[in-house]
């Protein structure tokens, strides 16, 4: 996972620039120097060119924008037409399907989901709108593969973050050093995690446990 903190965003949008401006840093490194391996790459996964084409699209075009909502009306008109495995409702995660979905109609340009529930997202997420039912969230999706990365503002505010806290039942006494964070000061903030092997997925379309960069086998994980 990679993961990145970062200062003075004070808009979803904020960590969203960055989380483009690393993938497409990355995925061009990776076509300029690395070519020779992703064709082979490619040409055993039985890919023709138009797989490589879409990848360079992705880091030449600007990424799109839906908000939750809006994606959860387009995708409750195309479930009365053919239906998903599971039904989109607003309130609930997406799935895969509908992730896929979503960035087809997008012309399979990786696209940022917005102003997710609050309830579907961390304590400390930072609420969108007056009536707080949305939290400055977003989730990055790509063809292929669905989520790459998510991430949100974090509450800075220390009356709302008590009070979330509360409203989950959770222990304040745990998270009091969390908490103290906000109680002395600090400054607005973001943050998001993108999932390596789910890049690698992005480069190569290998299945996700191919990509691991080391052995997995029953019972090799020793505790």
């Amino acid at each position: 996972m990679i993961e990145a903190e970062i200062p003075f965003a004070e808009h979803i949008k904020d960590v969203a620039h960055v989380i483009e401006e690393l993938y497409k840093h990355i995925v061009n490194a990776l076509l300029e120097q690395c070519e020779v391996d992703i064709d082979l790459a490619l040409k055993k996964a039985g890919h023709n060119n138009d797989f490589k084409e879409r990848l360079k699209r992705s880091v030449e075009e600007p990424f799109k924008y839906i908000t939750y909502s809006g994606a959860v009306d387009v995708l409750k008109s195309r479930h009365k037409e053919k239906q998903f495995q599971f039904e989109p409702k607003w309130g609930d995660d997406l799935h895969i399907e509908h992730e896929l979905y979503i960035v087809n109609q997008h012309d399979d340009v990786p696209t940022f989901v917005t102003d997710y529930p609050r309830d579907l997202k961390p304590f400390y997420a930072r609420t969108a709108n007056p009536d707080d039912e949305t939290a400055s969230s977003l989730d990055l999706l790509v063809p292929g593969v669905g989520e790459l990365a998510g991430g949100t503002l974090r509450e800075e505010r220390f009356d709302k973050l008590t009070n979330r806290l509360r409203e989950l039942d959770m222990c304040e006494d745990h998270y009091g050093w969390y908490v103290d964070l906000r109680k002395f000061g600090t400054l607005p903030h973001g943050g998001f995690g993108m999932g390596f092997e789910r890049l690698i997925q992005v480069v190569l379309d290998w299945d996700i446990r191919d990509t691991i960069p080391f052995p997995r086998y029953h019972q090799s994980c020793k505790l």
